[in-house]
């Protein structure tokens, strides 16, 4: 009797899992979603950048045939030039209350547009909050298309220039330990 008896009471303690199984349990399934939701959030923020890399790209093609077809497509009213551009591209316009019109990027910041007056190129500039963004964005190459190679911007100050990787890395950098909840921007300056 005493021998069954130790063996019931045995199995009835071996119920479930311990505190320091179960707080393992935890700690890996906490490990486990960390890293999906890393990736996930990752997966997410490259979906946006390269969103915004195409939209970009489709409204520099929109503007490009514009002016091609119309070389004082520029010299009129800048906000027209924007919403036919925006009509073209199916790209909505803000108005952010400065007077100006501008198209909206994938996180709903402007995209601006204005011609540089007796020049034959016209600049576009994007903004974002994030280095990685800044990076990609200023070194997207777009080959024999750029008057000179993008400015990174806070506010009217010019940070650096993005000539590759690299001084994009270095620019974007510098402007977000200087941009204190201020957009980076980054200015391109392209030919017609």
């Amino acid at each position: 009797m005493s021998e069954k008896t130790s063996t019931q009471k045995h199995k009835s303690r071996e119920k479930g899992l311990s505190l320091i199984e179960s707080a393992m349990v935890l700690a890996l399934s906490a490990v486990v979603i960390a890293a999906v939701l890393y990736f996930y959030n990752n997966s997410i923020e490259n979906k946006k950048v390269n969103d915004g890399i195409s939209r970009l790209q489709t409204i520099i093609a929109a503007t490009n045939g514009f002016i091609a077809s119309n070389a004082s497509a520029f010299d009129s009213n800048i906000g027209n030039f924007i919403k036919a551009v925006s009509l073209k591209t199916g790209i909505p316009t803000i108005n952010p209350g400065d007077g100006t019109t501008q198209l909206v990027d994938e996180n709903g910041r402007g995209i601006q547009i204005w011609s540089v007056s007796s020049s034959r190129y016209y600049v576009i500039e994007v903004q974002t909050s994030n280095i990685p963004t800044c990076v990609k964005y200023a070194s997207m190459n777009m080959g024999t298309m750029y008057y000179q190679k993008p400015d990174i911007y806070i506010g009217n100050k010019k940070i650096g220039t993005a000539n590759d990787v690299s001084s994009a890395n270095t620019a974007c950098q510098k402007a977000d330990q200087q941009r204190n909840d201020a957009n980076i921007k980054i200015r391109y300056s392209l030919k017609y």
